[in-house]
């Protein structure tokens, strides 16, 4: 565990390096994110895996939720701006929970109704939220730091194996994977700079470095991947055959 107002204190002294390297971690955010709309639609295969997107809206909305804690505990500009930029975020990560409500029940419920499947997702959203309400407890985590760092590995390795079932690239691009490696990278360097000696740590730098390397990895493995070509949007919204053979 860090102390937050330690930490506080490192973020304060470094405040216009960190808004003004992390500015750049954001574009590639958004980028990834837009890029990840896009193709899920044009494929009409969901882009971020089930329990990415679940993890995400947990985590982020939790954040959210914790509007006392960081406008009137902390009352620090880091905090606070973060939670500004999460309200953004939380919008992408419910579109990206509408797109796998749409296009996620022929792949993972194909004996069910969407009616079935919808319910399901919603229930997934309740337990996500129980689940790291939990956690969150459990790691101690005063800022939320932690927190970002463990969202931005998942990415990655969930989307990898979700990939490695599909066999093709569904829902998925180089330019999604490179943004965010990029994204992920800048925020890791500020982390290591400027967030202070506890996060330099032996397990800090190995899951920065796990979440560069496979977020990299991931870009040129889509670049190899067989391109996925809908047969038509109604029989692709069904049962998408270049994804539904792996499952």
């Amino acid at each position: 565990m860090y102390d937050p107002y330690v930490t506080i204190g490192h973020l304060d002294a470094h405040k216009w390096a960190i808004m003004g390297l992390c500015s750049f971690a954001m574009i590639f955010n958004y980028i990834w994110f837009f890029a990840a709309l896009r193709q899920a639609k044009i494929d009409r295969a969901y882009s971020v895996p089930a329990f990415t997107t679940l993890f995400w809206l947990a985590g982020d909305g939790s954040f959210l939720i914790q509007f006392h804690t960081w406008f009137h505990t902390y009352h620090d500009w880091y905090p606070e701006l973060f939670w500004f930029a999460l309200t953004v975020t939380v919008l992408f990560e419910i579109a990206f929970t509408a797109q796998l409500v749409r296009y996620g029940r022929s792949e993972l419920l194909p004996n069910g109704t969407q009616q079935q499947f919808t319910a399901l997702v919603a229930f997934g959203v309740v337990i996500a939220f129980v689940v790291w309400t939990m956690v969150r407890h459990v790691i101690v985590d005063p800022l939320g730091i932690t927190y970002f760092d463990l969202a931005n590995v998942s990415g990655p390795i969930a989307a990898g194996a979700l990939m490695l079932r599909r066999r093709n690239r569904a829902g998925q691009t180089p330019l999604i994977w490179f943004s965010y490696a990029a994204m992920a990278t800048i925020w890791f360097i500020a982390q290591y700079l400027w967030f202070g000696p506890e996060f330099r740590g032996g397990e800090f730098n190995a899951i920065s470095i796990l979440c560069v390397v496979c977020s990299v990895a991931m870009g040129v493995i889509v670049m190899k991947m067989p391109v996925y070509v809908p047969k038509s949007a109604e029989s692709a919204e069904t049962k998408p055959s270049g994804v539904l053979n792996a499952v």
